[in-house]
């Protein structure tokens, strides 16, 4: 829904012009740029039958494949049939299905083997055999789906002609423990076959030095100057074991101790690792030893053992990480001894600085912020595509997997379907053959925290609602084959809403379904169902007659009224959100996408409110580990979820140098692939505060989720922000709500984080500022009776108080009548704009530490004599629990009681009584208001006295309505 009183509406409209008037999409799927598709390639061949089928179905000419070089011909002696193409071959084999059908084709020197379907005949697993020069080899591919398959390897033997062939089989790839061997009933498929060429002599594409011999072929197999290594940077030399040449992104080394023609190729994408290598003719391997170096340096981490599936091996390839340096990496075959020893050192230089470069596009004024969000979003994108490589090998996809298969995508939508990352094979295809690859697992939460119950592998719902965006976004970018393969296996949560889904069985008990994963599973079923209805008009996938809509819009009112369980979750909230941005972009139900947008809206004005220059350190449900005192950055990966997206809405990155961070590319590339984009006054509040304001929230009691025992104990939220500073109260410390705390060992609650004082400005010389340099209130040291919501203004009390070193020391201090007067707009602290008064009025037991209070106020204000004069005149004899401040307010407090975490601990501010918190409503302050728990919420944008109703009363009926204001 556009919303006209913003630029985000008019961006959103512009945006969707192009492919609604194409009839490609429907007008909510703004955002999108227009249509990129392969032309039609015309062949002088033609292929038909299931052989043309499957060509068909890899994109015909305009695909991998290419265009047939002759006719369909039968094999002799069999009932098989092939076909010759530019890059590959297709053959018929019906010995294993009615309609098996097993193609073949070259992406540089990688193989990639289509088969399916073994129509009437179901598989365990297949294993892929594949012959070169009178050697035959096994690989293991994936154990699912049951009638059809992709596999890809690189190809390290040198010139030749390979031949590949597919084996079902029922039973475990590898027996163990008295396992039966699996039996494979129906033998090999026909062979099919590819040929690498002798590219030896072919002319080089780089200026330079000469790349020839061995070297110079596994250079131009991997694709030459444009391929994974780049351009040669110097001449090959002989060494007194062999040769070496290197080149932009690498090296290749040839070892002829370990192999007659054995060539080992290092190269790097960012802090990624390739080596390959192979032939090791005339000796065979058990295994191979793969080890590393950085700098001269060797940890015992850096090294890994490959062992070959089946037969002894003659060639391999590794994938690592490494950090920045000097790489340098050799391999050594092992067969019971290690008797060839190690190769030469091949090496490649790892320097990646992070992050993706916005400095141009970025933004200070929330006026301009959206101004290049477009130009961001292609360069999220770009990033993630080409300096986070996918892995070729991967079958168990997962969010990163399908992030980066629309990252591929989104780029080739920009900048056409020729486009390649530097070094990595062709996007399109690309993209098509690990979705192609990947298989699917069990839905819902991964766990390993019930003491006694055995690991649950999970979170296949983090691949599906990436699946979504791929499938909607990107659909005519797919290949038909790799249409069909999601559709009819990957789409593994279809039809009406389930029970089933709410629980998981562990320990014989029923445990409650997470939040999130909830809402992912049920997302994505809604949109698997739609993409189904159009293909077979099933009522089955009829979301309004089998009732899924009216499951969803209840579900989703409750995050109107209560926020989110998981509040603040790290990093949980990435992926509600993103279910939710789903729904918005691509439901046709117009009721289903407002109540998307209700919730986003929220969210999004939260964070604005909640944040200061995009970190936010207020209290959050799960995960206990991801705490500020634990990670310390306010800008890393385990941070808040929300700061990489609004780095990407708004150009906004006053801490980091003008870049997306490399830990937020999954966030940001999240809200590059959706159209949503958050209300004026959340970018305004986000990016401006100029203005000093309270925000606060208080959850209520929220309905019990379903299969678990325990109410959810509310969450309270105090963000008190001044130009200069962000005050923030930790919250209370809340149950999970799922059950079953004790046994879980309290991983799934709330934590009630230190209340902090976060500068606006960073330190002078120091940096980003993190947790160890915020004044603050740990708390009690028991987290389950941590109560920190003393907070008001610039006033907080509390247990467990911080001084850091790096403001005590730059900051002139008054201390007087047991006060500690800070100035801390000093220029050794960097004019921070604030002065602190800081008391000690206690030093407890362990559990409570330092017990205390602070004032922190705008050094605008007054000048700092008067500022610590007023402050020990007005508190030299104050009522017990009462600061009296310099600029005027009067706050009555308390330390919190032990049998009421929900009373307040600022009872009173300038005579006027705080109510407790279970009278007040979901969001009370001057931007995002809601005076009750019944999803109606109002979001004001002074700029212009706008003001935006969310109203989500009616679960059936919710509805955003704008008084414009001056905005139009």
């Amino acid at each position: 829904m556009a919303d006209p009183m913003t630029k985000r509406g008019r961006i959103r409209a512009l945006l969707a012009v192009p492919l609604i008037l194409a009839g490609l999409v429907n007008p909510v799927q703004a955002g999108h740029a227009a249509p990129q598709t392969a032309g039609v390639v015309p062949c002088g061949v033609q292929a038909g039958g299931l052989i043309g089928d499957r060509w068909q179905g890899l994109n015909a000419g305009g695909g991998p494949l290419g265009c047939p070089t002759a006719p369909e011909e039968a094999v002799p002696n069999s009932t098989a049939r092939r076909q010759p193409y530019e890059h590959g071959e297709i053959v018929y084999s019906p010995s294993q299905g009615a309609k098996m059908v097993v193609s073949a084709y070259l992406e540089r020197n990688e193989a990639v083997i289509d088969w399916g379907s073994t129509e009437g005949h179901t598989y365990s697993f297949f294993m892929i055999g594949w012959k070169h020069n009178g050697l035959t080899r096994v690989e293991a591919a994936s154990p699912a789906p049951a009638d059809h398959g992709t596999f890809s390897m690189p190809l390290t033997r040198g010139p030749g002609r390979y031949e590949f062939q597919v084996l079902g089989c029922d039973g475990v790839p590898n027996p163990q423990n008295g396992q039966p061997q699996p039996t494979c009933r129906d033998g090999y498929t026909f062979p099919v076959a590819l040929t690498v060429p002798d590219l030896s002599a072919q002319p080089s594409d780089c200026p330079g030095p000469a790349v020839d011999g061995l070297i110079g072929q596994r250079w131009r197999e991997l694709g030459a100057g444009a391929g994974k290594l780049g351009c040669p940077t110097s001449p090959q030399v002989g060494e007194p074991f062999g040769r070496r040449q290197y080149f932009q992104h690498g090296s290749l080394v040839f070892s002829p101790r370990q192999g007659t023609n054995l060539v080992v190729a290092v190269y790097s994408i960012n802090n990624q690792v390739f080596a390959e290598w192979g032939p090791t003719d005339p000796f065979f391997y058990d295994k191979f030893i793969v080890r590393w170096n950085v700098d001269g340096k060797h940890e015992d981490a850096w090294q890994h053992d490959v062992y070959p599936y089946k037969e002894r091996r003659r060639e391999g390839f590794h994938r690592f990480w490494a950090p920045n340096g000097h790489v340098e990496v050799i391999v050594e075959g092992c067969d019971g001894d290690c008797k060839q020893g190690w190769t030469l050192t091949a090496t490649t230089e790892v320097f990646y600085t992070g992050g993706t470069d916005i400095r141009d596009v970025s933004a200070t004024d929330p006026a301009h912020a959206l101004d290049n969000v477009d130009v961001r979003r292609a360069r999220a994108a770009e990033h993630q595509a080409c300096q986070n490589p996918l892995d070729i090998s991967t079958r168990k996809a997962g969010e990163g997997e399908i992030t980066g298969i629309a990252g591929h995508l989104e780029t080739v939508r920009r900048q056409g379907t020729d486009f390649r990352c530097p070094g990595q094979a062709s996007s399109v295809e690309l993209a098509n053959r690990l979705l192609r690859q990947a298989t699917t697992y069990p839905t819902g939460s991964t766990f390993d925290d019930i003491f006694i119950c055995e690991h649950r592998y999970g979170d296949y719902d983090m691949f599906l609602k990436g699946l979504m965006v791929v499938m909607y976004r990107y659909g005519d970018l797919l290949y038909p084959l790799s249409k069909q393969h999601a559709r009819g296996y990957l789409f593994s949560e279809t039809g009406p809403h389930s029970t089933d889904d709410e629980h998981i069985e562990a320990c014989n008990l029923d445990v409650s379904e997470t939040e999130n994963h909830r809402l992912m599973i049920e997302t994505s079923k809604y949109l698997s169902n739609q993409l189904l209805w159009d293909v077979n008009h099933d009522n089955t996938y009829d979301n309004a007659a089998n009732g899924l809509r009216d499951y969803l819009l209840p579900h989703i009112q409750k995050f109107a009224q209560h926020d989110f369980m998981e509040y603040n979750s790290r990093p949980y909230s990435r992926l509600a959100a993103h279910a939710l941005m789903n729904l918005y972009d691509y439901a046709r139900d117009q009721k289903i996408r407002v109540a998307a947008q209700i919730v986003l809206d929220y969210l999004t004005t939260k964070f604005g409110v909640s944040s200061n220059d995009l970190r936010r350190a207020g209290p959050f449900r799960r995960q206990k580990e991801r705490e500020d005192e634990e990670i310390h950055t306010y800008y890393g990966g385990d941070s808040d979820p929300m700061t990489g997206m609004f780095m990407l809405w708004t150009g906004f990155t006053p801490n980091t140098g003008g870049y997306l961070p490399d830990s937020f590319t999954g966030e940001a590339n999240i809200a590059t692939f959706s159209s949503y984009l958050p209300p004026r006054a959340a970018i305004w509040r986000a990016m401006d505060k100029s203005e000093p304001y309270q925000q606060t929230f208080y959850h209520g009691n929220r309905p019990k989720m379903s299969y678990s025992p325990d109410n959810a104990d509310p969450a309270v939220e105090i963000y008190s922000s001044s130009p200069s500073f962000l005050l923030t109260a930790g919250g209370v410390w809340t149950n999970s709500g799922y059950g079953y705390d004790v046994r879980r060992s309290y991983k799934l609650v709330g934590s009630a984080q230190s209340t902090t004082l976060m500068p606006t400005k960073n330190i002078a010389g120091h940096g980003e500022v993190k947790f160890e340099d915020l004044i603050r209130f740990r708390g009690r040291s028991d987290d389950r009776s941590r109560y920190n919501i003393c907070v008001s203004g610039g006033f907080a009390c509390g247990y467990g108080f911080a001084m850091p070193d790096v403001l005590n020391t730059c900051a002139d201090h008054v201390v007087s009548g047991g006060w500690d007067i800070l100035n801390l707009d000093t220029e050794k602290c960097g004019k921070l704009g604030m002065y602190v008064a800081t008391q000690i009025v206690d030093t407890k037991t362990q559990e409570f530490g330092k017990t205390g209070l602070f004032y922190a106020m705008e050094s605008s204000k007054m000048d700092f004599g008067k500022f610590g004069t007023d402050t020990v005149a007005l508190n030299a004899n104050p009522p017990a629990g009462t600061f009296r401040s310099p600029d005027g307010h009067t706050f009555v407090f308390n330390f919190g009681k032990d049998d009421d975490k929900y009373a307040a601990q600022v009872t009173s501010v300038d005579g006027i009584t705080q109510p407790h918190w279970s009278a007040t409503g979901l969001a009370q302050g001057p931007t995002l208001r809601s005076d009750g728990h019944d999803g109606y919420l109002e979001i004001k944008y002074p700029k212009c006295d706008a003001t935006t109703v969310l109203d989500y009363r009616d679960a059936a009926n919710p509805s955003i309505t704008t008084q414009w204001g001056t905005c139009h």
